[in-house]
């Protein structure tokens, strides 16, 4: 459905909410968009410009996203061969609709076409007979194919991955260690020290307006072999919140500057983690749950849930929006060209100022400064980081290293490729 912008949303006290900005990823003023149905959201300026600008390409030509075939039709005055003179109907993502020959669709769409000509009664038709059977039969066995990979996977780096909770007791028990088992407590007691829940005596109920999800314990392997256990939130289950539940990360740009800058005026770098990132902020969601296995004693109690746990929809905006409130409290500013750069204006010890860097990637953040590990240990006051808070070795998949410049004692820093800074 192709929405409408109606006008700029207004709070309860009938102000404008956000305000204007000469950079559009500084701008948040808030729309009220209407669907052709009539239903109303609310969508921030950036997420209007985002979708506007997916539907045009580098030339500034438009293209169009297929959605659905509605309806056919054939020209009885069409010359001889066996697609000439049909068209499709196709109903495209933004709501507007227009006709298409088969020729074409069947280049482009054939599994959709060969769907809708089983679904119309055109299979045995003279332009479809002698190629659905087969486009019906390929399309099939890829599902299948996919579906049996999918249920294959059990393994990452060599090492076997629960799926359950009684699962990884059970591979604990076969490996005669208690790896996943030890990562579920760290993983339980980081949430309690953390008050993510709020436990309801036995028996008693959820407020009226709260929502249940499902817990699940999700289990991954890490680069260094080590087991990971996540208490996540079935956020499938809720509806589409109105608020914007975009959460941004660092650009690889970005990053690459940090470093040359790092160079040039001798500055150190450091890296850390924050850890359980997103339950240092409070859901914006009225939730609950049914206690799991891992609760111990507490199992089939209800619990709110408090905080922003991984899996719920606004979860990855409350962390983001809480890590902005807290930097901008010690004096921290977005940079104007990446918002996820922080910068703050510092002495050097030599004297005259200078910038000082954050660059935040979810829940990992660089620091570039002349003092970057006085600010690792201030910012251990304000998150719970974890790891090595000194220079860096990796960061984000890449290995990171420092190259002397040859003849000279000037050092930078480099990095290698990575899937996501390439």
């Amino acid at each position: 459905m192709q929405p409408t912008v109606k006008s700029r949303k207004r709070d309860i006290d009938g102000t404008l909410i956000g305000t204007k900005s000469d950079h559009p990823r500084m701008d948040s003023r808030v729309y009220q968009v209407e669907y052709k149905d009539g239903h109303g959201e609310a969508y921030i300026f950036n997420t209007i410009l985002d979708n506007l600008h997916s539907q045009i390409n580098k030339d500034g030509h438009r293209y169009w996203i297929f959605s659905r075939h509605v309806d056919h039709r054939r020209d009885p005055k069409a010359g001889k061969g066996k697609t000439k003179g049909w068209e499709l109907e196709v109903e495209w993502k933004d709501g507007t609709t227009s006709w298409e020959t088969l020729s074409a669709l069947k280049e482009s769409n054939m599994a959709e076409v060969a769907r809708y000509a089983v679904d119309n009664g055109l299979r045995d038709k003279k332009a479809f007979k002698f190629w659905v059977t087969h486009a019906i039969k390929k399309y099939n066995h890829i599902i299948k194919m996919a579906k049996t990979r999918k249920k294959s996977y059990k393994y990452k780096y060599g090492i076997e991955a629960p799926t359950t909770y009684a699962g990884a007791l059970e591979l604990d028990w076969e490996n005669g260690n208690n790896l996943w088992s030890r990562a579920i407590e760290k993983e339980m007691n980081a949430l309690d020290t953390m008050d993510v829940f709020k436990v309801l005596k036995r028996g008693e109920r959820a407020p009226a307006k709260y929502k249940q999800v499902p817990l699940l314990l999700k289990f991954d392997v890490k680069m260094d072999l080590t087991r990971k256990a996540r208490m996540c939130a079935g956020g499938h289950v809720t509806d589409p919140p109105n608020p914007d539940t975009y959460s941004g990360v660092v650009e690889c740009e970005s990053v690459r500057l940090a470093f040359l800058l790092a160079g040039v005026n001798n500055m150190e770098v450091c890296m850390s983690d924050i850890g359980n990132a997103y339950v240092h902020a409070k859901t914006l969601e009225l939730v609950f749950a049914i206690a799991i296995a891992p609760f111990g004693e507490d199992e089939g109690c209800i619990v709110i849930i408090v905080k922003a746990l991984y899996g719920l929809k606004t979860s990855g905006a409350a962390w983001h929006a809480f890590l902005a409130d807290t930097l901008n409290s010690v004096g921290y500013t977005p940079c104007r060209a990446d918002t996820d750069v922080w910068m703050k204006q510092r002495s050097k010890p030599a004297g005259g100022k200078y910038w000082e860097y954050l660059l935040v990637f979810t829940d990992d953040i660089l620091c570039v400064s002349h003092d970057a590990r006085d600010v690792m240990v201030k910012l251990e006051q304000m998150f719970k980081l974890k790891g090595g808070k000194g220079e860096p070795t990796t960061y984000l998949g890449a290995t990171i290293g420092k190259h002397k410049v040859p003849g000279t004692e000037q050092e930078f820093w480099c990095m290698s490729s990575t899937a996501y800074l390439k």
